[in-house]
């Protein structure tokens, strides 16, 4: 194998998919399972051939029969074992995604076109599943994850009608690097050596993220990721996935490995974890996805709930879970009784909507019927939400604060306020405060307009820099381009605080823990950072050893560079020389 220390170690910051830490060889995950290729012919049905539409017909019925087969087998894996409460949940999660797919292998109107098409266009299976797919994908292609499990499904299909394959099997640890990573491949892995998942495009809330948390295996992703650089060679490349603290770390020193070999230490054990901030008035807050995180939450680290993501209740209860909103409003309210939280409006995107809204999903692209703009399109779903959130209020005498996503208009503002206004008259109980999150140069610039409205602020730095430099996130080619000591980023958290006249503003984006732009933000003027709390003990621990002068000086330092890169290499020296291997914390 190749030698650790003969090679550069490498940091890739990623996004946590699924909790763990994975050691072993760096594989292209598309060279383990099982290798495809497809025989593109033309199929004539004549007296003399060999097939016939009856025989194609059978063969994709079969196919179909296999297939499900294959899903069933998971589900059963799905339901054995694991006495872990949050492991469970996501088994649940898991096996509801991949009962979906079940539904779709037996509707019996969509393979009855197809089986038309094979009757009476004189087609193949493999060409009537591939065309049927094809379409089905590129209806639902702003609905990344929607359109993803089809595309598995047409290639879990077309292997059974005779794509050619082979098996690769491994006996050794390996942590899988995949472009385009689905819940079934999830699957195979489980079944093969597999310590960890890189995926280059996925979600959080992707159902192959989902897979991954259900059957326990670390998983990250990015678009951070060259392949080439897990080219395969004579001498693999080793690396290690910690996917508790969102780090890939390519060719390992000798000393990391050892670290990472030795039995990890998780500081997030300890609830009473102490802040200790060298920086004056600074608050941690937590961001919350899944209520079963409030149950190891650090309380005495974070000063309350900086965000709720309301709409991430519909992973936890699939069923119907607008009507049981009420329940997980009930247990963010107790988790931190004197603390009122942050709960986020439904923030729905094409990633991120849900069998029970019934609405098009091909209309929620980022730029489209999202967010603020969904609950205008449908205002009774942000009346029951209120409604919901306000009679917990009122019932358990606790307070919440209400937070609009991704705003660009006063209009907007007061469509929320309108409904708001109804529910408080209602229900006769006091109105909650009310906050904005600032996420476009949009929403920057028109605050002056909204102080006078608005309690808090709350800046996504997520979405703001993709908007912020015209470059899709979720956009492989570009995303890499991403980064936020892009001078433009800067300029406008600068003039938010400048707009925002007092008026409280607090960060609930990744910025919020990224060792490099964390020092920036403080420096700028910035107290209030809203994080993860998988990312806490990192930031305590960065926080301890930083001073408002060493952050400013930073601030100063780096504005006079004019190159993303001449940035990038000051704040890995700043980084390397203020934190040394703090990313190792979790």
């Amino acid at each position: 194998m190749k030698n650790p220390d003969s090679a550069a170690e490498v940091f890739l910051h990623l996004t946590i998919g699924s909790r763990g830490v994975a050691i072993g060889q760096l594989k292209k995950g598309e060279e383990l399972i099982e290798q495809r290729q497809e025989v593109t012919r033309p199929v004539s049905f004549g007296d003399n051939s060999a097939t016939s539409p009856r025989d194609e017909i059978l063969k994709l019925r079969k196919a179909v029969e296999s297939v499900t087969r294959d899903i069933k087998k998971v589900l059963g894996e799905l339901t054995r074992q694991q006495k872990d409460s949050e492991q469970d949940k996501a088994k649940r999660q898991a096996a509801d995604v991949l009962e979906s797919h079940i539904i779709a292998l037996n509707d019996s109107h969509f393979f009855g076109q197809i089986e038309r098409s094979i009757q009476e266009s004189k087609v193949s299976a493999k060409d009537a599943v591939n065309s049927a797919f094809q379409s089905l994908k590129k209806l639902f292609s702003n609905a990344q994850s929607y359109s993803r499990d089809f595309d598995d499904l047409r290639k879990s299909l077309l292997e059974y009608l005779g794509w050619s394959r082979t098996q690769f099997e491994t006996k050794i640890p390996l942590v899988v690097i995949v472009k385009d990573l689905s819940a079934h491949m999830v699957a195979r892995f489980a079944r093969m050596n597999i310590s960890g998942i890189v995926a280059i495009s996925s979600s959080q809330n992707s159902h192959e993220m989902i897979l991954c948390r259900a059957m326990g295996i670390p998983a990250l992703f990015g678009k951070k990721i060259n392949l080439d650089s897990v080219r395969q060679t004579d001498e693999p490349v080793e690396g290690i996935l910690d996917a508790n603290a969102g780090y890939l770390i390519l060719n390992p020193s000798s000393e990391t490995l050892q670290r990472y070999k030795k039995p990890a230490r998780n500081v997030l054990e300890k609830r009473n974890i102490q802040l200790k901030s060298m920086v004056p008035d600074l608050e941690l807050l937590a961001n919350i996805n899944y209520s079963t995180e409030l149950k190891n939450l650090p309380i005495s680290l974070f000063s309350g709930i900086g965000l709720y993501r309301s709409e991430f209740m519909f992973l936890e209860e699939t069923n119907h879970a607008r009507l049981a909103q009420g329940k997980f409003y009930r247990r963010l309210l107790s988790a931190m009784p004197e603390k009122p939280p942050v709960i986020r409006l439904f923030d729905f995107t094409s990633d991120k909507v849900f069998t029970d809204l019934h609405f098009a999903r091909n209309k929620m692209g980022p730029l489209g019927v999202r967010s603020i703009r969904y609950l205008q399109k449908k205002p009774e779903v942000l009346y029951e939400q209120l409604n919901c959130i306000l009679k917990e209020h009122k019932k358990n005498g606790m307070r919440a604060k209400i937070l609009i996503p991704m705003l660009s208009f006063v209009e907007e503002l007061s469509f929320v306020m309108k409904i708001l206004e109804q529910v408080v008259h209602e229900q006769k109980t006091m109105q909650p405060e009310i906050g904005v999150m600032i996420e476009s140069r949009a929403a920057v610039d028109i605050m002056p307009f909204l102080n006078e409205q608005v309690d808090f602020y709350s800046v996504g730095t997520n979405d703001l820099l993709q908007y912020l430099l015209a470059i899709g996130r979720d956009e492989p080619e570009v995303s890499g381009r991403l980064n936020s000591l892009h001078e433009s980023f800067l300029v406008a958290m600068q003039q938010i605080l400048h707009n925002a006249q007092k008026i409280p503003v607090s960060i609930c984006g990744e910025s919020s823990s990224e060792p490099a732009i964390f020092p920036l933000l403080i420096a700028l003027g910035y107290r209030r950072f809203s994080i993860s709390p998988s990312r806490a003990a990192m930031v305590s621990a960065m926080l301890a050893k930083l001073t408002l002068a060493k952050c400013k000086k930073y601030l100063q330092e780096m504005r006079k560079l004019r190159k993303i890169s001449d940035r990038e290499v000051l704040a890995k020296t700043f980084i390397e020389e203020e934190f040394g291997d703090l990313n190792l914390v979790l």
